[in-house]
């Protein structure tokens, strides 16, 4: 039998999404962030039969990532400690080459395989800055999400259910895609809506039951931590500002964040005009900025806004598509597509600087060294039972194998601040490094542990604090 005219075109997307996922693979298989570690060592202490927790004893949830912590756990059991890290950054990947095909075939009919090709060809090589989160559950997040809404556009609800459900339980962020395509199935559905209803909850349930009875609550402490640290204002302009640099390759201009704002909107317009199901794209984009807004994480962690970053550069490569497809004049679409393919190849150059730096920068592999370093020096020096107080726990943890006392309140409630330390029982060794305030210069650490510039402190007490 002869293949139909389909048949070549999703082999031809499925090559390219498998070199992508392959060349990303190689690039950032060794990426690393510290709150991974968190995540990852929920997943070490299930698996070596410690439970659910960070530190051994404490039922308190510091992870935003259910799924991946149990998930972490697995690959812990099957694979072992040194090889869960580099795992998890390819399942980043992996969902980062599903992102970009969820992109094409939401925009195929809208816009022809031409633009809808260059524009998730735009997200998979870096054009959202997809790479520096491969190590985070936030691609995987955002995969689920598209990808629920791929399959809610084809009325295939149970399908969008359960992969709304899924990434709930990857971010809880993704819960809004699913309470906007529950009112969908409702109005659609009717009286068969129980069925995608069913199969949310069987997802979604089990996890808020056992989490309110295991932990006491389903919301993680390190929500709780990161709730209101700026003003409305301070981080409604960050939400503008952040992503629409990422699409102007970090250019930090108001009237270029104004223009690719403004792009944006157009695009938006253009593609709810050829298909209004791709309101869902606006609402899960405005939905997250107003969310973020009253959440107003710290403004330094930029990985929260990713959702927006991604629905923004779509709906700017959109608007460029718009000018094409609207004007006739052949050097009008001719220059939108120039301009499509400067986009791709500028952010292909970013993404390949970040492969070949990202394992020296400060706040990566240099970070990643000197807390592995670090961990062993508290392997060597630490006693069973000796308190380690510092504000940055994920791989100190991860790779000590001990518990962590943390200042900065993901994994500990209620933590008591640098300035009253002495209140810490058994308080043994405090860490810290330029991001966190020093003791007073007085006191002097015992080492200094350095990697590529980045120094930890280490700082002992006598038994008695």
């Amino acid at each position: 039998m002869k293949p139909t005219s389909a048949q070549p075109g999703i082999a031809a997307v499925l090559g390219v999404a498998a070199a992508l996922f392959l060349v990303q693979l190689a690039a950032f298989h060794d990426l690393r962030h510290d709150d991974a570690f968190i995540t990852f060592r929920y997943g070490q202490n299930l698996a070596t039969g410690h439970g659910f927790v960070f530190n051994p004893g404490e039922r308190l949830m510091g992870s935003t990532s259910p799924l991946f912590a149990i998930a972490s756990g697995i690959v812990y059991a099957l694979a072992g400690k040194q090889a869960l890290p580099s795992i998890m950054s390819g399942v980043g990947c992996l969902a980062w080459v599903a992102q970009a095909v969820a992109v094409y075939r939401l925009l195929l009919a809208a816009l022809g395989p031409r633009w809808a090709g260059g524009i998730a060809l735009a997200i998979g090589v870096g054009g959202a800055g997809s790479a520096q989160w491969v190590a985070l559950e936030t691609n995987a997040a955002v995969a689920f999400v598209l990808w629920a809404v791929v399959f809610a556009r084809e009325h295939r609800f149970e399908w969008a259910a359960a992969l709304a459900a899924l990434g709930g339980l990857v971010r809880p962020d993704a819960y809004l895609v699913g309470a906007m395509l529950a009112g969908i199935a409702i109005f659609e559905l009717r009286s068969r809506v129980w069925r995608p209803a069913g199969v949310f909850l069987a997802i979604s349930l089990p996890w808020l039951f056992f989490a309110t009875a295991y932990f006491g609550s389903p919301l993680p402490q390190s929500a709780v931590a990161k709730y209101a640290q700026v003003s409305f204002s301070e981080y409604f302009v960050h939400a503008l500002e952040t992503p629409a640099e990422t699409v102007a390759f970090g250019l930090q201009s108001p009237l270029l964040v104004l223009a690719v704002w403004a792009l944006a909107f157009w695009g938006g317009a253009f593609l709810v005009r050829a298909d209004r199901r791709h309101w869902l794209l606006v609402a899960y984009g405005l939905g997250h900025l107003l969310a973020y807004c009253v959440l107003r994480p710290f403004t330094q962690h930029t990985w929260h806004l990713y959702p927006l970053t991604l629905v923004l550069v779509v709906f700017t490569l959109c608007g460029v598509a718009g000018v094409a497809r609207t004007m006739p004049q052949h050097s009008i679409r001719w220059s939108a597509a120039c301009l499509l393919a400067l986009f791709v190849a500028g952010h292909a150059l970013r993404t390949t600087a970040l492969a070949q730096s990202h394992t020296r920068e400060y706040w990566n592999g240099a970070r990643d060294a000197a807390y592995r370093m670090t961990a062993e020096y508290l392997d060597q020096n630490a006693k069973p039972g000796d308190v380690i107080a510092t504000g940055e726990v994920g791989t100190l943890a991860y790779y000590s194998e001990r518990s962590i006392y943390d200042l900065s309140g993901l994994v500990t409630a209620d933590p008591e601040p640098i300035a009253n330390l002495s209140a810490i029982p058994g308080l043994r060794f405090f860490l810290t490094n330029a991001r966190f305030p020093k003791l007073p210069a007085e006191v002097r650490p015992r080492q200094i542990l350095e990697a590529r510039g980045f120094e930890v402190a280490v700082y002992r007490f006598d038994p008695a604090g």
